[in-house]
């Protein structure tokens, strides 16, 4: 019994390590369709403030986006450009949408037009449109951020189903390596690799605590004998 124990906790560090490898090969893959998981559903958030983007970015602001994206969704430069990116961009143009879209029941569009143009025209810092600005501008912070954490969601989300299929292919090919590819070569090996691949992800961040459980679980037996 405690030699199984002890087979299990190396099995179970094994697999950890398979899935570490499986997520280590996706990250490797970020300049493939893998970088751009969740990049969509930013966008949907964003919604009619890719307006500004365009205005103050031009045409190519999804692609300097999806650069950023890939780079480096939470920690990279592209909270910041998305945050610039619509205070430059907002104009009379589009600031009735933007305000739609924003939900800013409290001011009208009207309202807001006048202080941007007011702001853009150069107005000193105590004018009144400042604060009319600065409650737009709370308001656009507040859907990058929620965007920025629901791309991040699907990410992780699509990432680990991608991670979870790579280390079953893995689990598989060192299955079929270790039993051999001759015509007697038994099969045995597909079920019990299946499984490990699909554990693999899980198992991953937890299999370091487990494997310590299950041998001071050993420990602990051993010192009753």
């Amino acid at each position: 019994m405690l030699e199984n124990l002890d087979s299990w906790g190396e099995l179970i560090v094994a697999t950890g390590a398979l899935g570490a490898a499986a997520f280590g090969i996706v990250e490797g893959l970020k300049t493939w369709p893998v970088g751009l998981y969740g990049f969509r559903a930013l966008v949907r958030e964003l919604g009619p403030l890719t307006q500004t983007l365009a205005d103050a970015y031009g045409q190519s602001w999804e692609g300097l986006l999806k650069a950023q994206y890939r780079d480096g969704r939470g920690t990279g430069p592209l909270r910041k450009t998305l945050r610039q990116g619509i205070r430059v961009g907002l104009n009379t143009r589009n600031v009735a949408a933007i305000r739609a879209g924003l939900g800013l029941p409290d001011l009208t569009d009207e309202a807001l037009a006048a202080a941007v143009e007011t702001v853009n025209a150069g107005a000193e810092p105590d004018d009144p449109a400042y604060r009319v600005v600065g409650r737009f501008e709370l308001a656009a912070d507040a859907r990058v951020d929620a965007a920025l954490a629901l791309a991040d969601s699907h990410y992780l989300t699509k990432a680990r189903s991608t991670a979870g299929a790579v280390a079953v292919l893995l689990a598989l090919g060192a299955g079929w390596a270790l039993a051999g590819t001759g015509t007697e070569a038994s099969t045995d090996w597909v079920v019990p690799s299946l499984l490990i691949g699909i554990a693999a992800v899980p198992v991953a961040p937890i299999s370091k605590d487990l494997a310590k459980g299950l041998s001071q679980a050993a420990t602990a037996l051993r010192a009753r004998k």
